[in-house]
This record gives C-alpha cells, sequence and structure tokens, in this order.
C-alpha cells in the first residue's frame, strides 16, 4: 500500500480533480525487488561461468586449437550477458526512479493539504472575522491549494515521460550488488483527524518551488540511495538516483573448483 490521500474536510475539494496521483508508488518498488532478485541469481551464474572459464582455459586443463575456439565462444557469450546484466540493472532503478517521483508528488501535496487545513483551522477559530469573510478566505486557500496540486501532479508526470531515455547512476551496478535485499523506502503516511489539532503552524513555503512546502522537523521522507531526500518533481531537492539506502554487502560464494580433465 502506497501513501495514501489525505483526510479532512476540504482535503477532497484540494484534490479533485487531477490534484493527487493513482499510481501506487509500492507497485514500482515491488518491482524492481523482483528484478534485483533476478540480477543476483543471473550474476552468480555469471561470475561462476568466468571462474570456470579462467580455470579450465588459462589454467591449463583444456588447450590447443578447439579449446581456444571454444574459449571465443564462451567469451562471446558472457560479453551477451553483461549486456543483459546492464539491461537489468537498467530496469531496476528505473522502477526505483518512477516510484521515487510518486512518492514524492504524494508527499509535497500531504504537506500542501496538511498546511492548509491549519490554516482553515486558524480561519474557523478566529472571532474577528465575520462569515461571509471567514468562508471566503477558506474557499481561496482551497482553490490555491487545488491548483498547486495539479501543478505538482503534471510535474511529476513530464519528469515519468522525460524518463524513457533513463541512464542508471553512476556504479549502480556494483551498489545494487552489495545489498542484501533492495530497500523499502520509508515514507511519511498521514493521519489529519489526529494530527492537525496538534501541528504547529506552517513554515512559508519554499521560493524555489512554489508548489511545495518547506519540510518541517520530524518528517521522515523517502530517501535515495546517498540517503538524501529523493528528487521533488521539479528537481530542487535531492539527487537524482533510485530510491533506497545502503545495506550490508553480500559475501560472494566460493565457485567448486572443477575435476582436471584428462588431456
Amino acid at each position: 500500500m502506497g501513501i495514501p490521500r489525505p483526510i479532512g474536510e476540504y482535503a477532497g475539494q484540494m484534490l479533485e480533480p487531477n490534484g493527487w496521483p493513482e499510481s501506487d508508488e509500492d507497485t514500482f518498488y515491488d518491482r524492481a525487488q523482483q528484478y534485483n532478485r533476478v540480477l543476483h541469481q543471473f550474476t552468480d551464474v555469471m561470475d561462476a561461468c568466468r571462474h570456470q572459464q579462467v580455470e579450465v582455459f588459462d589454467g591449463g586443463v583444456w588447450t590447443g586449437g578447439a579449446a581456444n575456439a571454444a574459449n571465443g565462444a564462451l567469451g562471446a557469450n558472457l560479453g551477451q550477458m553483461s549486456t543483459l546484466q546492464d539491461y537489468l540493472v537498467t530496469v531496476i532503478t528505473w522502477h526505483r526512479h518512477i516510484g521515487g517521483l510518486i512518492a514524492q508528488a504524494k508527499a509535497d501535496i500531504g504537506n500542501n493539504v496538511d498546511g492548509a487545513q491549519r490554516e482553515i483551522l486558524a480561519l474557523e477559530n478566529d472571532r474577528d472575522m465575520d462569515a461571509d469573510a471567514r468562508k471566503a478566505a477558506i474557499e481561496s486557500l482551497v482553490r490555491a491549494t487545488h491548483s498547486a496540486n495539479a501543478s505538482l501532479v503534471a510535474e511529476a508526470a513530464e519528469r515519468v515521460s522525460a524518463s524513457k531515455n533513463w541512464k542508471p547512476p553512476h556504479n549502480a551496478l556494483q551498489d545494487l550488488l552489495h545489498q542484501v535485499t533492495p530497500p523499502t523506502p520509508r515514507c511519511r503516511r498521514w493521519s489529519y483527524q489526529l494530527r492537525v489539532s496538534l501541528l504547529p503552524r506552517p513554515r512559508p513555503r519554499s521560493p524555489s518551488n512554489r508548489h511545495r512546502s518547506t519540510p518541517q522537523a520530524g518528517d521522515t521522507w523517502c530517501t535515495g540511495y546517498s540517503g538524501q531526500p529523493a528528487p521533488g518533481p521539479t528537481g530542487h531537492a535531492g539527487q537524482t538516483g533510485y530510491p533506497g539506502v545502503p545495506v550490508t554487502p553480500v559475501t560472494p560464494r566460493p565457485v567448486p573448483r572443477l575435476p582436471r580433465a584428462s588431456r
């Protein structure tokens, strides 16, 4: 289950239409994890082939013209396997990248709705404001928040579309192979019915992005593999990459030696 939609008396008006991503970021994270398991299994086979190639042909187990031809054919096969390995890395990092875009958009939208509902609560408790002025102020705030949220969704969609020529980050293969299991990004969850009355007043929105509220202390964000916040829809925060955090490296299994063949 991905990040839930914000709730509250005015939340629906701030999200509809087109103010909330309908895609589930966990679908992309789960698919990346499945491909990552395939990558580890495939790399084990590939490493075993390379080890045996060195042992058989470079170690003198098999020599001569036929051995040279077989060695060349195996080398070509290993080259094709390396290409497939690169494709797997591209698929894994792309799925994580898209999951991060969706999660960040939802978190930013949740920030906007959260802040707007605090402001509405303050307006409702303002005894110096007459009913008509209060209603107009609330309606204006709801419209502005919906517009900002729709812009965030559109920006995220543009970044997803731009990822059709996705290239993995540098050292992505090594980073993936040194993970025991693909990390599950932790994203903030929203519980407005419990938090609205307890939250502090919102901070001003960042001038670098008029659609995004400034993160507050205690917020938990989806993080990239570098441990920094994942990039938002406009790319002003975090690093380009795939979500996740470094974990304990894997200790490779030793490859059994082949019995020496008689010449």
